[in-house]
């Protein structure tokens, strides 16, 4: 059974392994830095943390933010020595029935065989995906934009008001105005 282990302090257990599983799992220009990390687990309401389990065993860590109307998430890794298992699949589903509001996450642009292959595992879990004009913002000084798109499960806030899901994202999430 998948479990969701929630951190509010950057002194929880198991939470070294997820740092360092975050920073294993995404490219420098597509994270920030671990103490950023650490201030918002412990200072920003709005983001939440999870260390991943599959009964006892730790499979991998999932963030995300609520921002009112919808949530969007930020990260999400299954270890890749648990892939292959349907893990992904069943913490994907367990959070959107879960979430009572739309969830909106944002997927490389499908330019390789990965890519394309993250883009239909999002789709066959019922999320969306919006070919709108989006670039994921820098997270730190020096750090490259990333051509992104966006991707939603449970509403049609992609398609009738991009705009607003766009800032919200860019203000709460980057810092930043428009990019």
């Amino acid at each position: 059974m998948i479990n969701f282990h929630l951190y509010r302090s950057a002194n929880d257990k198991y939470l070294t392994y997820v740092l360092a599983f975050y920073e294993q799992s995404f490219p420098v220009d597509e994270r920030r830095k671990i103490s950023k990390m650490l201030e918002l687990i412990e200072n920003e309401p709005r983001f939440h943390v999870h260390a991943l389990f599959n009964d006892e065993e730790l499979i991998g860590f999932f963030n995300y933010w609520d921002l009112g109307e919808f949530l969007y998430v930020e990260h999400f890794a299954i270890d890749p020595m648990k892939r292959g298992k349907n893990l992904g699949s069943e913490v994907l589903q367990s959070f959107v029935e879960k979430a009572g509001k739309p969830v909106i996450l944002e997927v490389e642009r499908p330019e390789d065989p990965i890519k394309e292959r993250r883009i239909s595992f999002y789709q066959r879990h019922g999320f969306h995906l919006s070919q709108k004009p989006y670039i994921q913002p820098t997270y730190e000084e020096g750090q490259k934009s990333v051509p992104m798109y966006l991707m939603e499960y449970g509403g049609n806030l992609l398609e009738n008001n991009f705009g607003m899901v766009k800032q919200k994202i860019y203000s709460t999430v980057y810092g930043v105005t428009e990019e």
